[in-house]
């Protein structure tokens, strides 16, 4: 009797649809939040350059114009329910420059490594958020992409999981290769909403993978038809020069695999991020993945692509300080990187648990979470304190360049 592949994928594709359907119906009986909010007076902490008499000011102001804004109830007394995108507004009315003002086109960041489990998605799409939820960075205002390329889609899952369940038509493997695709298609039918406003997603596909394996044929199909960009330029020439004043920053996620789809990426980014696990397995194989490098960069550039890398990053992963073994990972990390961004993601079960609703440390509130609220509470304020660092190390970096 031969086994019926067709009738197992079917349901693999019935379950991940109730998967899906049953966090949503989970939220909508708890009355998720997600995102958070601030008072006045918490503005005026937690935000550079915003006083209770210019919050005022420009809450008026706004509201005088036809702005609203929500409102709770703290005890008996009604105050202000901002969000970050209320906040933005108020910076906007004083007149603050953003990020944009100084800096036209898109950084991009491709946050990698060839070992698996390393928190390297998670990494991705925390740090991404939290460039945008990062009080220190309200101002700024910036405008985020993450583009998924990992056919497993778990960047995916945590920004828009409705995404996972059927198919996606303009993944990043798809627009490579299809380089007659104007801007306007591109973020019309390539980018989604995410459970963050101002963070955009670009979903993977499984098929994803099928693309990747084809890369040179298809390359080779391009150049019969007169494309004669190099086969690991297909990213930024075909997409990411396309959408690179649309966005401030771009960040790249790909599988831990030595593909196309990951050489694309290295010759699309400026700033390389590395996930530096501090277990000694796992710092044996990240390692070995540096030592590589010079050997992956002399295969793009004998295909004839140009590295434009500014800055190489490491950030220990999974640390706990208290142990030995994590703090001789660490020497040996800070010995070998060029730089070490000097914070960290803690080892801590809030990043696994979020995870289950299809959420991160950031885009789940206290009331929401069954599990220890200071748990999840220092696992947000490190994810903050690492977006904040590495922001501050790309804006060094860059004004070096100038």
């Amino acid at each position: 009797m031969g086994v019926d592949f067709d009738a197992m994928a079917l349901r693999a594709r019935t379950s991940l649809r109730e998967l899906s359907e049953d966090v949503d119906m989970l939220k909508a009986e708890i009355d998720f939040k997600g995102l958070p909010s601030f008072t006045k007076a918490a503005v005026c902490k937690q935000f550079q350059k915003l006083s209770r008499t210019s919050v005022d000011k420009y809450i008026a102001e706004l509201e005088s114009e036809g702005t609203q804004f929500n409102t709770k109830f703290h005890g008996s007394i009604k105050v202000y329910d901002l969000s970050i995108e209320d906040i933005i507004k108020i910076y906007e009315k004083k007149g603050e420059k953003k990020w944009r003002d100084k800096h036209d086109e898109a950084t991009v960041i491709f946050v990698n490594s060839l070992k698996g489990g390393v928190t390297k998605t998670v990494s991705t799409v925390s740090i991404a958020q939290g460039f945008r939820l990062t009080p220190a960075l309200a101002i700024e205002d910036l405008r985020i992409a993450v583009i998924d390329m990992d056919p497993q889609g778990s960047a995916t899952m945590f920004l828009n999981h409705h995404y996972t369940v059927n198919n996606f038509d303009y993944t990043a493997a798809q627009i490579c290769v299809n380089p007659q695709l104007s801007r306007e298609e591109i973020l019309e039918n390539g980018f989604v909403n995410t459970n963050v406003p101002g963070v955009k997603l670009m979903p993977a596909s499984i098929e994803d993978g099928f693309v990747a394996s084809s890369w040179s044929s298809l390359h080779e199909e391009l150049k019969h038809e007169g494309h004669n960009t190099p086969e690991y330029d297909l990213l930024k020439v075909n997409l990411i020069d396309k959408i690179k004043h649309d966005f401030d920053f771009i960040f790249l996620d790909t599988g831990p695999h030595l593909d196309p789809l990951l050489l694309n990426s290295v010759v699309a980014s400026h700033f390389l991020i590395l996930p530096a696990p501090p277990a000694h397995v796992d710092l044996h194989s990240t390692l070995k993945f540096v030592e590589r490098l010079p050997s992956l960069i002399k295969q793009v550039e004998d295909n004839g692509s140009e590295i434009r890398v500014l800055g190489f990053y490491g950030f220990l992963s999974k640390f706990i300080p208290s142990r030995e073994e994590h703090r001789t990972s660490q020497r040996h990390y800070v010995k070998t990187l060029d730089d070490m961004l000097p914070e960290n993601l803690p080892n801590s079960e809030a990043f696994n648990k979020v995870g289950q609703s299809y959420e991160t440390v950031l885009t789940i509130q206290g009331k929401d979470y069954d599990g220890s609220k200071i748990s999840l509470k220092n696992a947000a304020d490190s994810v903050k304190k690492l977006a904040s660092a590495l922001f501050y190390q790309i804006e060094r970096d860059l004004g070096k360049m100038k």
